[in-house]
């Protein structure tokens, strides 16, 4: 009978466990590229009116003059699409009901060595960044994990010296880069903290920006969330 039972605890340490690494509460982020759908868009947007941003907001690059560029009836066929997409992402990635309401949309502007800091686009659910004209390197937007500060390892995690494949960085890093080429599209939580670091080449950088809302109403009635707009204006 021992003899039986020592069979076993041998056979039991052999046995491959398998593992599973859940990755709680991921943020979403949908990209996509448009190729030459809206050149003749495109072309228009970059032609806009521009000007240096505020120097005591941190960043140096330009902005377009109209900040609700979108309304122009010329990116009518842009502006559609835009929301068509920014409705799918807060239905289906956000959990939010309603149809898109984009707020303000503007260009950017980026010339050599000019940088946006870190940032979020407050009165906002969903925001997004359309490449115009991308330079041939360095086309980088930088996310940043929220509550960074707050959620750092108790030990400090060290560069991998020599770089381990079984060691994933994405644990621990704060910020995730993403490299973006002409006509590429992303939208993101508005909430979520990024920057455009320094253009360290000799090309412009443009790019399309614009923040949204839900048309007619957000939240919910039962759960005192409620914004109801047609109420507001009625009562105010």
């Amino acid at each position: 009978m021992l003899e039986k039972m020592q069979s076993k605890n041998i056979v039991n340490s052999k046995m491959k466990i398998q593992t599973e690494t859940l990755d709680m509460f991921p943020i979403p982020l949908v990209k996509m590229n448009l190729g030459k759908k809206f050149k003749k868009e495109f072309d228009s947007l970059k032609k806009e009116e521009e000007h240096p941003s505020d120097r005591n907001m941190g960043s140096t690059h330009h902005f377009s003059t109209n900040k609700y560029i979108l309304n122009d009836p010329r990116f009518i066929n842009l502006k559609n699409f835009i929301c068509e997409q920014t409705t799918k992402f807060i239905r289906n990635k956000m959990n939010v009901d309603g149809e898109c309401l984009l707020t303000q949309s503007w260009v950017n502007w980026n010339y050599p060595n000019e940088h946006t800091q870190q940032h979020i686009h407050p009165n906002s659910i969903a925001s997004g960044v359309l490449y115009l004209e991308a330079t041939d390197s360095n086309n980088v937007i930088v996310f940043h994990k929220l509550y960074a500060q707050t959620t750092r390892n108790f030990i400090d995690p060290k560069p991998f010296n020599p770089a381990n494949p079984d060691r994933e960085k994405k644990y621990t890093d704060s910020t995730m880069p993403i490299n973006l080429k002409n006509g590429d599209f992303i939208i993101f939580p508005s909430y979520l903290p990024h920057s455009v670091p320094p253009n360290r080449s000799n090309q412009k950088r443009i790019s399309l920006a614009y923040n949204s809302l839900t048309k007619h109403k957000c939240g919910s009635y039962g759960r005192i969330t409620e914004i109801d707009y047609k109420i507001l204006a009625e009562n105010s």
